[in-house]
Formats: C-alpha cells, sequence, structure tokens
C-alpha cells in the first residue's frame, strides 16, 4: 500500500501531493477510454510505476470533470513534496500544465487559483491490486469546492487495471456561504446528495 501524507501550513488538509503526466489534449479517445497505460507494472513498486498509475489517475480526473460540466483546465497546481525530487515528471497531462508548488509558493499562488486552474489536493492508495485516488480541489484561494474519487481493480486476464469507481461531490453553500451538503455526481450525471460530516466551513 501506498500512501504519501504531509500537512500544509495552512491547515487545508492533511493529504498526498502525487503529480505525473500525459501528452494529448483530448478528454478520452473514441473508444471512451483513457489513452494511458494501465499495465499492471505500473502498480510495482519504484518511482516510475508510480508515475505511471499517477499519470492514469490524473488524466482521468481531468476527462471525468470534463464530462461534468464541460471544464476545461489550463493548469493543475500541486504541492511539491519531497517525494516529487526523484521522480521525473512531465510537464502536462492531456495538455493541461501541472505545477508542483513548494510550500512557500502555495500561498503566494493562490490568487490565480480558479475553475480553470485549482489547486488539488491528490491522495492515492494501493492494496491487493486495487488503487483509489482522491482529487481535492480548492479555489478561489483555500475554499474548498468539490472532491472527485476514483478507483481502480487489476483484471488477471487483460494484465490491465480497470477504473470501476468514479465520482465527484460538490460541496454546495447555504445563503449564509456555509457548506450545506455535497451533490453527487457519478458518470457526468447527478445521482443524489450527501451530508457533510464535521465542522461546516
Amino acid at each position: 500500500m501506498f500512501k504519501i501524507t504531509s500537512s500544509l501550513v495552512f491547515g487545508i488538509l492533511a493529504t498526498s501531493l502525487i503529480a505525473c503526466s500525459t501528452p494529448t489534449n483530448q478528454p478520452t479517445g473514441e473508444s471512451g477510454q483513457s489513452d494511458v497505460s494501465t499495465s499492471a507494472d505500473s502498480l510495482l513498486p519504484g518511482h516510475a510505476e508510480l508515475a505511471g498509475v499517477c499519470s492514469l489517475a490524473i488524466a482521468d480526473y481531468i476527462d471525468m470533470v470534463f464530462q461534468k460540466d464541460k471544464t476545461r483546465f489550463d493548469t493543475l497546481f500541486l504541492g511539491q513534496q519531497f517525494d516529487f525530487v526523484s521522480l521525473e515528471l512531465p510537464d502536462t497531462i492531456r495538455g493541461v500544465q501541472i505545477r508542483l508548488l513548494k510550500a512557500e509558493e502555495i500561498e503566494r499562488n493562490k490568487t490565480v487559483y480558479g475553475p480553470a486552474s485549482p489547486f488539488i489536493n491528490f491522495i492515492g492508495f494501493w492494496e491487493q491490486g486495487t488503487v483509489d485516488f482522491v482529487f481535492v480541489a480548492f479555489y478561489p484561494g483555500f475554499a474548498h469546492q468539490f472532491d472527485a474519487y476514483l478507483g481502480y481493480t487489476y483484471r488477471p486476464e487483460t494484465k490491465q487495471f480497470e477504473l470501476t469507481q468514479s465520482r465527484i461531490e460538490v460541496l454546495v453553500r447555504n445563503k449564509e456561504g456555509k457548506a450545506d451538503h455535497f451533490a453527487v455526481y457519478e458518470n457526468g450525471r447527478h445521482t443524489g446528495n450527501k451530508p457533510v460530516e464535521g465542522d461546516k466551513k
């Protein structure tokens, strides 16, 4: 199981922040499948293999947000972690720029975070043939907007990882601006609501 974690200085969320990339600017191929390799080898321990799994997840994240509301990202801002130092990370995924920010740069760049350029907390978990990712988007500044969940399962017959979970939970606020509930979207369609747990901010 992998879990790369850190606590942001601003107390936004204790998370893992991982980034990697693919070269195409299209949301999906004609078949609707991601054009990123989903080889089982990409889950073997090691920096290159971890980068491959991240590439697939980020590419699918870009696709699912576009499917929900046609948002096209210009840039995804990710926190710079010590794990990135030894990873060879391309500059783009699906034609979207990936900016790895050091801790001191996160606050400095908060005025540019927006729908097309959110700050992302990216969390990953791997265990027994499955890998799960959570993307937490913030903008403007550090205002929490939505969470995306992607889960993959290894299929021995194809030696590929298949996307088996895909949903987005959009934070809905009341008239006072406080968190009221999450609107849940699956396959681009609203499927229900979910209560907000903990303090409402």
